[in-house]
């Protein structure tokens, strides 16, 4: 579904439902079929600042009509403010320049989702781009081949192990690390790239990594 917001409303409140109707077929001689109507209020992701399910921290969701036209540009992202004890990974996406829907109908679902604990919590995301008509996280992955979609991940230094280094990325849970874009080994592989892992700098310190592959799946480094 593609919500649109009800033109000249500033500050729309509760505007975004979706009417509906259960058909029930009883086959009774009487009241053979039977409906009811119901009303789906539409649930946003980002509003509400003190759960981090829901305030951008850790999950975000989308539906993408086109890809990036400029570099400084992305399609969605988790919450960029960095913190090694509430968010301790921004995790963001660009799809190719040449993806552009032909109707609303012809975009493409997209999540992005990043442990809230546990061991090793601030070295893994998992992204999902789902086939035109699908949905996620259930639905195929879209592939954009032969163009790649671009994945930015800014990791909290102080979150990950003591001491730990990031020198490999790993995607869609193979045990073979990605070789670096732009090598021979890059060209014939069939999970993406490494663009640049850039070691910690600023306060906090902050990893950043750029990768690049065909579709989406779960990143760890």
């Amino acid at each position: 579904m593609v919500w649109t917001a009800p033109a000249g409303l500033n500050g729309c409140t509760n505007c975004l439902v979706a009417d509906g109707t259960w058909l029930i077929k009883e086959g009774k001689p009487t009241n053979l079929n039977e409906s009811f109507p119901v009303k789906e209020l539409a649930d946003l992701i980002g509003v509400n600042e003190l759960e981090p399910v829901v305030n951008g921290n850790i999950h975000a969701g989308g539906y993408e009509l086109a890809g990036c036209t400029a570099a400084s540009t992305t399609n969605l992202s988790t919450n960029t403010s960095i913190s090694a004890s509430k968010n301790p990974v921004a995790t963001s996406f660009c799809l190719p320049a040449s993806f552009v829907a032909s109707g609303a109908a012809d975009g493409v679902a997209a999540t992005i989702t990043e442990p809230a604990g546990g061991t090793n919590f601030a070295r893994q995301s998992e992204v999902c781009i789902a086939e035109v008509g699908q949905n996620c996280p259930d639905g195929a992955a879209k592939n954009f081949g032969p163009d790649m979609i671009t994945f930015t991940f800014s990791v909290a230094d102080a979150a990950l192990p003591n001491g730990y280094k990031i020198t490999q990325v790993f995607h869609n849970s193979l045990l073979q690390p990605l070789p670096q874009c732009g090598t021979l080994e890059a060209a014939t592989s069939e999970n993406g790239c490494v663009v640049s892992i850039t070691p910690p700098k600023g306060n906090p310190k902050i990893w950043t990594i750029v990768t690049q592959a065909k579709t989406n799946g779960p990143w760890n480094w």
